[in-house]
């Protein structure tokens, strides 16, 4: 089998502010209406970040199954060849870094070569083993405020210079095998896991620039753990579903930020990376009605790439429930849904600025 697979997105990106008052209550805290906007002499709306970027992704693949020893054995062979350009427009905004235009091109590509193999025991049990190659470009804020020097000659910003992007395509390797069990009422699974990352990419908070989701290369690093799962049918209607997860993500580089500087990232856990996870679901489905009663845990994890500062873990449980309605000529299988996140009111935080 081969294909072909193209995507275009378009994304532009603004930052406009808005007044508060001496309370500190802004009148459109979601920035919907522009009215409210602040303005510049010319009465354009204030942008502290105007940018435009055209992303197209590009996929060929081929892959192709064999089965051996009676079907026992089949093994799932591919290769894929993968690119992303970033056309990526700064038009001049608000802040030094940005107040004038510029465009910048980055292109990426990598060949994925992938195989998948498994093994039938019996009706009910399968071993399975995966291995490939991935890659993932850095997001298209790598490229903005990348102004440098210069200085204002009649509110035009004259004599900069473009910074160099140092900020390479994430590409690793990852290696999983398994158990699989899938009986009548009864299924379970368990698998090992190994991912080697080179050049390895980190979102963070910028200081310098004011981004939050700046992305920089951390080099080398591994991630390893361990999955199970399963699931069990315990009535006619009712089945319990539970899976647990652990995970040691490494950081096997010190993070160079200067000619001679260091940061201390060697043998850390990468950022936002919990040790733990565990999850537990309570289904029930009787003809049309179905609800589904969930919990998930999600461990502590650090917040920066030192491992100075941690988040604690945090517990949400969910609560939906469905009901399909007969078809009828304009829907083929109406359904009303009820979904209630985080049903116990859990207050918890999570990482805004990415992976560090």
């Amino acid at each position: 089998m081969t294909g072909y697979w193209v995507d275009r997105a378009r994304e532009r990106r603004t930052n406009p502010a808005a007044a508060f008052d001496n309370g500190g209550t802004v009148v459109d805290p979601w920035m919907k209406d522009s009215s409210y906007y602040l303005l510049r002499q010319d009465g354009t709306a204030y942008q502290s970040r105007d940018w435009l970027t055209v992303s197209t992704s590009q996929s060929l693949f081929l892959q192709d199954n064999i089965a051996l020893l009676d079907d026992r054995l089949n093994l799932q062979l591919g290769l894929r060849r993968s690119r992303i350009v970033r056309d990526f427009s700064n038009y001049a905004n608000d802040t030094k870094a940005g107040a004038a235009d510029y465009t910048m091109r980055g292109d990426f590509a990598k060949t994925l070569p992938n195989l998948s193999a498994r093994y039938q025991l019996d009706r009910t049990q399968q071993l399975f083993f995966n291995v490939g190659e991935n890659f993932s470009a850095p997001a298209a804020s790598i490229y903005g405020n990348a102004l440098t020097g210069g200085s204002f000659v009649n509110g035009v910003l004259t004599g900069y210079s473009i910074k160099p992007v140092n900020v390479s395509a994430e590409t690793s390797t990852h290696w999983d095998f398994g158990y699989r069990y899938s009986g009548e009422a009864f299924s379970a699974s368990g698998s090992l896991f190994y991912i080697d990352y080179r050049n390895r990419i980190a979102a963070a908070y910028d200081p310098a620039t004011g981004l939050a989701d700046s992305n920089y290369n951390v080099g080398h690093s591994t991630t390893r753990g361990a999955e199970l799962e399963s699931s069990w049918r315990f009535l006619p209607n009712w089945s319990l579903y539970g899976s647990l997860s652990y995970t040691r993500s490494r950081l096997n580089d010190n993070l160079q930020t200067g000619a001679d500087t260091f940061e201390p990232t060697a043998g850390q856990q990468f950022p936002d990376t919990p040790n733990w996870l565990a999850g537990l679901a309570l289904h029930y489905r009787q003809g049309p009605w179905s609800g589904n009663l969930s919990a998930k845990y999600t461990g502590s994890r650090y917040s920066t790439l030192v491992n100075d500062e941690a988040i604690g873990g945090f517990t949400l449980v969910n609560f939906d429930a469905s009901y399909r309605l007969p078809p009828t000529a304009f829907f083929r299988k109406p359904v009303l849904r009820l979904n209630i996140y985080n049903l116990l009111n859990t207050d918890y935080l999570m990482l805004n600025a990415g992976s560090s």
